[in-house]
């Protein structure tokens, strides 16, 4: 029975120890992946600021590539069939800046609040092609005649801006290393500047476009410790 107590004391006070070591480092940069709506990479840089708050600096790039959607039949005749597919893609590089507060109770636990501002790239292509039955009586790719257009593409460009919840948990895999697991929630809202670049005449000179969106991402990383 003594033994157990003891047992439980010494892992008790080994916790205790660690997690007070654990609190005192006060600088490290980490770089995470996520997957989520999208793709993302960041990149984070934290310091403490009181014994239970560290301010945050960090970049994040993420982007969006739907595959080519399978061709629809948007004509027909007897010797021809015209298709049509979409490729839908997005680029997003943006800033961050908040604040993250780490749990007493339990430092490896943290919760974080950052403000983010960036720029987003939105591209939608359609893709036109044709099969023509040949003299042989099969089918066959036709070349796009000067007269018709293949491939029609609308470019946007847009100012975002929003907010990212955050909660993750640090686990010390060494002196100077943490391994870094996270769930965040960001909310933004997506400002059109410029006109669209197309080549569609249907779509010249449209009202610029805002957008909202959320995103719930999950994210692994490493940390260094400085």
């Amino acid at each position: 029975m003594k033994l157990k107590k003891g047992i439980i004391v010494a892992l008790v006070f080994t916790i205790g120890i660690s997690n007070t070591v654990f609190s005192q480092f006060t600088k490290d940069i980490g770089l995470r992946t996520s997957i989520g709506s999208s793709n993302r990479i960041s990149f984070d840089y934290r310091f403490l600021t009181k014994d239970s708050l560290r301010f945050v600096i960090g970049a994040d790039f993420s982007g969006q590539n739907s595959f080519p959607s399978s061709a629809e039949v948007v004509g027909a005749s007897a010797t021809r069939v015209d298709f049509m597919s979409s490729n839908f893609s997005s680029i997003r590089p943006t800033v961050r800046f908040g604040y993250e507060h780490v749990l007493k109770k339990h430092p490896r636990l943290y919760l974080g609040a950052h403000l983010v501002v960036g720029y987003q790239q939105s591209n939608n292509d359609i893709f036109m092609h044709s099969d023509s039955l040949n003299e042989n009586g099969r089918w066959e790719r036709v070349p796009i005649q000067p007269t018709e257009i293949n491939h029609t593409y609308y470019r946007q460009n847009f100012i975002t801006t929003g907010a990212t919840l955050m909660a993750g948990w640090d686990v010390e895999i060494s002196e100077r290393f943490l391994f870094n697991l996270n769930v965040s929630h960001t909310f933004t809202a997506a400002f059109q500047v410029g006109e669209a670049v197309t080549n569609d005449p249907f779509r010249q000179n449209l009202p610029q476009t805002n957008l909202i969106d959320s995103e719930l991402d999950f994210g692994v990383g490493i940390r260094y410790k400085l």
